[in-house]
């Protein structure tokens, strides 16, 4: 039998047959060997044995052609530390790194190559909220899908990809409702950002989801002290052939420049920059507002002619609205910002606290300010305070017409990041101090920087005593929009009224 492929002539007609051929073979190879019975697939095999071709020559050639064209990684092959955990065969891996060093990059490069080598899987990337996946994963997923010109069902609903040729599934989960993560055996997870989700769901339910089909997992995260990613990471620095971990700092990735490093000193204060720059363990922490010192103290009076700003925390019956009063100036070329009064009352409302703000500016300032800014928790568009409209409502419809209104807001995705804006304001890691809070108007906002805590999560605080964390809150909100250590450039949330 002639063991040779006979061509033709016209080099065209050579590359579309050839083609044609490895379509009906990929076919063949990512549907586990069945091929479908169709006119295409039949008009295949009727070539193939007209040519007399090998079928486990073609086999072997589509499948390594395939591979080649659809999983070349430019990006990965270029930083060789993402390279080499993505080519490590150790069944779960825990890679803790600093920010922007390529860790989500990496977990979606990986999951796609397990969609790919695996026909039929079902991979997750679970994140602590649906808004981190969303923003992080989803539209890069899709993208990257694009660019490998696979054929795919997208479904925004459910964040979810299928690979059409080899039905492997692809799907987005959130932590913050542990239970809806119940009950799916898995090929593979992507456990980002471990570190601000219940540590439980790891043992509780992602391990178990891996155990029927031996499934892999790899964490990605930040660290947060000595928790469960710590544990998790030393079993990966141990013996247990089943586990193994990588540390990696923020500059060793490739693509980060030496100079975004420094800027960044200026930008957080020394705690926040070795946790989330150089990826240190030893960085939790008791107290949150640990910046705070009697340095930060400063009388300050406001003026009539800049901007007076208002952030505020909603809250109702024993919980105290809380509202605090500032300005932000310039000194020299320093951006600064005044704390100058702390207003909070139990059991009252929006409105109410609109009044007590209005009589405020009133007596403690010549003439009324043209221009209000409120900041504050984005949920107060939403969320009733004792009122029949909504808090940001009730605020708009009160002060329209004394002065030119603007409001602030943006989602708050993380406690513990907005409170380390906070404290990069109070003092960078140069020591430099760019917030201040008048001691005799802010003595409950200096509380709450002196006596609050952190929940045993490490990501919350804690909220025992009803009086406490409210104003600081409050002023984390303020810290989260205009100088977020996530450098937040989507600013589409300002409105003017």
């Amino acid at each position: 039998m002639n063991k040779s492929l006979k061509l033709s002539t016209n080099p065209l007609i050579n590359k579309q047959m050839l083609n044609l051929i490895k379509i009906g073979f990929r076919n063949f190879l990512m549907q586990g060997g069945k091929l479908r019975i169709n006119l295409l697939s039949i008009s295949i095999m009727i070539m193939l044995l007209s040519l007399s071709v090998p079928v486990k020559t073609y086999c072997k050639l589509t499948k390594s052609t395939y591979h080649k064209q659809e999983m070349n990684n430019a990006l990965i092959n270029s930083h060789p530390h993402q390279l080499e955990i993505a080519k490590d065969n150790t069944r779960f891996k825990v890679a803790v790194s600093g920010r922007r060093w390529g860790k989500s990059v990496l977990g979606r490069e990986m999951i796609l190559a397990k969609a790919f080598d695996m026909p039929g899987s079902l991979s997750w990337i679970v994140t602590p909220t649906r808004e981190m996946n969303k923003d992080i994963h989803w539209d890069a997923l899709k993208q990257r899908v694009k660019e490998l010109n696979w054929r795919v069902k997208i479904n925004e609903t459910n964040l979810s990809i299928t690979k059409l040729i080899g039905g492997s599934k692809i799907i987005l989960k959130t932590a913050d409702n542990p239970d809806r993560l119940r009950g799916r055996g898995l090929d593979f997870v992507v456990i980002d950002e471990f570190r601000d989700m219940d540590q439980s769901v790891w043992q509780d339910i992602l391990r178990p989801a891996l155990t029927d089909k031996k499934g892999e997992a790899l964490f990605i995260s930040t660290p947060n002290g000595h928790d469960i990613l710590y544990d998790l990471y030393l079993l990966g620095q141990g013996e247990n052939p089943e586990w193994k971990s990588w540390h990696y700092r923020t500059i060793d990735s490739p693509f980060i420049d030496a100079h975004e490093i420094e800027q960044a000193k200026n930008d957080l204060d020394k705690m926040t920059f070795e946790r989330e720059y150089e990826a240190s363990f030893d960085t939790a922490g008791g107290n949150p507002y640990y910046s705070y010192t009697n340095l930060n103290n400063k009388p300050f009076e406001l003026n009539s002619y800049s901007p007076v700003i208002f952030t505020c925390d909603f809250n109702a019956t024993e919980k105290p609205m809380s509202w605090v009063v500032g300005q932000r100036v310039i000194e020299g070329i320093t951006d600064i910002t005044n704390w100058k009064a702390s207003l909070s009352y139990q059991y009252t409302n929006t409105e109410v606290m609109c009044k007590i703000a209005d009589e405020w500016l009133l007596k403690n300032l010549r003439t009324y300010p043209s221009h209000l800014i409120f900041y504050g928790d984005y949920a107060g568009r939403q969320q009733k305070s004792n009122s029949s409209f909504s808090d940001w409502q009730i605020i708009e419809d009160y002060f329209r017409n004394k002065a030119k209104i603007e409001k602030r807001i943006k989602p708050c995705r993380s406690i513990r990041d907005s409170i380390a804006a906070t404290n990069a304001q109070l003092a960078n890691t140069k020591g430099e101090r760019k917030q201040f809070v008048d001691p005799e108007g802010c003595k409950e906002l200096i509380e709450d920087w002196n006596k609050c805590e952190w929940k045993t999560n490490g990501r919350e605080l804690k909220d025992n005593d009803n009086f406490r964390g409210h104003l600081c809150r409050a002023v984390d909100y303020y810290n989260d929009f205009e100088h977020s250590i996530k450098f937040n450039k989507n600013l589409n949330n300002i409105k003017l009224i």
